[in-house]
């Protein structure tokens, strides 16, 4: 498999969800831990420079705040920690699917090689 996407649900218990910060150019990170239910993940597998896969995923996780009331976390996915289970489903792609740096934003992006 050299590129493909995935996605999944499952319960964790501990996250780290980032917030992308475009005067920064960097990332926000968000931790929680506890009782957290993987809503949904979903994410690609595409290849860098150097030929290594590269992951790049984004996920919700609901959870009871303080008052017991449900809330929610989400963001792209830096690290979760699985509690009890998780069902994830990988899928590969017939084409691999490069990154490049877009010259406009700065973004690493898909490159399709033609």
């Amino acid at each position: 498999m050299l590129s493909g996407y995935f996605q999944g649900i499952g319960a964790c218990g501990e996250v780290i969800v980032s917030t992308y910060q475009s005067e920064t150019e960097d990332f926000l990170d968000h931790k929680k831990t506890g009782m957290l239910e993987l809503v949904s993940l979903m994410g690609n597998i595409s290849m860098d420079d150097s030929g290594s896969p590269l992951l790049h995923s984004h996920a919700s996780f609901s959870y009871l705040n303080d008052t017991d009331e449900p809330a929610i976390i989400g963001g792209h996915l830096t690290k979760a920690t699985v509690l009890y289970t998780a069902e994830i489903t990988i899928v590969p792609v017939n084409n691999e699917i490069g990154r490049m740096i877009d010259p406009l934003t700065g973004i690493n992006v898909w490159k399709f090689n033609h």
